[in-house]
């Protein structure tokens, strides 16, 4: 079940609650969240129950996002767990990697970075906070004992030197949930410029002898001209001003795999952003074994 109501101080807490309940295993229900006439978007918080799970409380931005078909539009709700109680706690400390994705011409290793974590749960509010730190940051192990906040967090990461753009993530500190949260850093970017960074775990099966590796790709596919298609992904990585760079960490038994695509300037055409699975067999060696 969920409950909409009004976000507090947006003048939106004054209209009606609402509550809509989502069928078994729906992926898209007929919204009722009016679109404004002029395009602007506006927040609304969301109560979510679920049999004896804890209710989740977030905040929803409603801002109508056009399908491929560009005739269906939709609002992301966003991705959510329900939980059973707050006292259960990761057993590994939570630490926080920070990597420079955008330009390998600007270093990442400095101490000027803060972390600030925000509790999604409470109004997007701020609850912990640590200034001049490098582009690793562990939690001590008393911060530990009650950080992160059981449930949705967010984490914001900023340089403070101007290198680098400040670097946000929504992470689940809940049991079995990963504990080492990856921050891609984009480099300042001048005028025009764009950048769109995919980070993700790879994940791999054993089948007898052989590994089944699985990963993700980014990609993006334009039509600068007539008679011209760029398609920029793993196999092309670079046309007409878009660039694709890739990065890959080995930590703790898993690999990391970043991919940032680097647009110079945006072009007055379409284009289409998406991320699509992909995965091989391989023979098992004792590395890849590792990472099963």
């Amino acid at each position: 079940m969920l409950t909409f109501t009004g976000f507090p101080g947006s003048g939106t807490e004054f209209c009606d609650v609402t509550t809509q309940t989502l069928t078994r295993g729906s992926q898209y229900q007929t919204s009722f969240l009016p679109e404004m006439e002029n395009g602007q978007t506006y927040k609304v918080m969301v109560s979510a129950t679920y049999k004896d799970f804890l209710p989740l409380q977030f905040a929803v931005h409603v801002d109508y996002i056009p399908n491929l078909d560009e005739k269906t539009k939709f609002v992301d709700l966003g991705t959510h767990i329900f939980y059973k109680n707050t006292t259960t706690r990761p057993v590994d400390k939570f630490d926080f990697q920070l990597h420079g994705v955008s330009s390998e011409s600007v270093d990442d290793d400095q101490s000027s970075y803060s972390l600030t974590l925000v509790d999604e749960s409470k109004f997007h509010s701020e609850y912990f906070a640590l200034e001049g730190q490098e582009n690793v940051i562990d939690l001590t192990d008393e911060e530990s004992l009650s950080i992160p906040k059981i449930g949705l967090n967010t984490a914001i990461v900023k340089d403070e030197d101007g290198s680098f753009l400040n670097s946000e993530r929504k992470f689940f500190a809940l049991k079995g949930q990963q504990t080492q949260i990856e921050m891609p850093l984009v480099a300042k970017l001048k005028d025009g410029e764009l950048a769109v960074v995919l980070t993700w775990t790879q994940g791999s099966h054993t089948e007898s002898s052989n590994v089944e590796i699985q990963d993700l790709d980014l990609h993006v596919e334009f039509q600068p001209t007539d008679t011209v298609k760029c398609i920029v992904d793993h196999t092309l990585r670079q046309c007409n001003g878009v660039k694709l760079i890739t990065d890959s960490l080995y930590t703790d038994g898993e690999v990391k795999n970043i991919q940032a695509i680097k647009f110079d300037k945006l072009g007055d055409f379409n284009y289409m952003v998406y991320a699509s699975r992909n995965k091989k067999t391989v023979p098992q060696t004792p590395s890849n074994a590792l990472n099963v």
